[in-house]
């Protein structure tokens, strides 16, 4: 079974982007299931949390539906990196992201949908944490997630277009690049990941998973 959120519930992975690697070449996927057109942020790193102190708002790299599917990301010399572009339906949908230190690049269900250029590393600075169900550490229902999450994956390096076409197609995160897979969250039964880095627990509400090879 997937992740259900009805943002209310949402979970902090505890997996910064230091401890994942990520510098200039990273690739982030997931799948989705939006329940409605006000879903925001399926899934994030954003520094932005006044319950900490830190009021920097930095998308470090995350994922919006707002009117259509956005993936943004901070780098060090790039103030802010967006792609918008593509259709997202409400049925299960791939999400997939790459930044190799010129581009960010943005595909759905396995197909590139349009880039923007960026360069530097990634932010790192005070070390936010991803987030499923919300975008990072930014304190604002408006932005968490309503629908399900399921299959996520971070990489430390850039994915060619034909593993992220196989990523769609619903191969599993695990066969894809194993070695430099850095944590894999299927989200099948519980928050516990299948390989990485994941601390995240919680209350779990289960939804139906997408079809996922092995």
């Amino acid at each position: 079974m997937a992740l259900s959120f009805d943002k209310t519930n949402f979970y902090n992975t505890g997996i910064t982007v230091s401890a994942a690697g990520l510098t200039n070449a990273a690739t982030v996927s997931l799948w989705v299931k939006r329940s409605s057109t006000d879903v925001r942020a399926p899934f994030g790193c954003n520094r932005y949390n006044p319950l900490t102190g830190d009021s920097v708002d930095q998308d470090v790299f995350t994922f919006f539906y707002v009117s259509g599917p956005w993936v943004r990301v901070n780098t060090v010399n790039t103030t802010s990196a967006t792609v918008n572009s593509g259709t997202w339906g409400t049925d299960w949908t791939h999400l997939a992201a790459t930044y190799d230190g010129a581009n960010l690049k943005l595909y759905i269900n396995g197909t590139y949908q349009a880039q923007t250029a960026a360069t530097g590393n990634v932010v790192t600075t005070s070390s936010p944490t991803f987030w499923i169900g919300r975008r990072g550490g930014f304190v604002n229902s408006s932005w968490n997630w309503f629908g399900d999450v399921a299959e996520v994956s971070i990489w430390d390096v850039v994915l060619t277009d034909p593993e992220i076409s196989s990523l769609g197609k619903g191969f599993s995160a695990t066969r894809v690049r194993p070695q430099r897979l850095k944590t894999s969250s299927k989200l099948v039964r519980t928050l516990a990941d299948s390989k990485g880095l994941s601390t995240a627990s919680g209350a779990v509400t289960a939804s139906s998973h997408p079809r996922i090879y092995a």
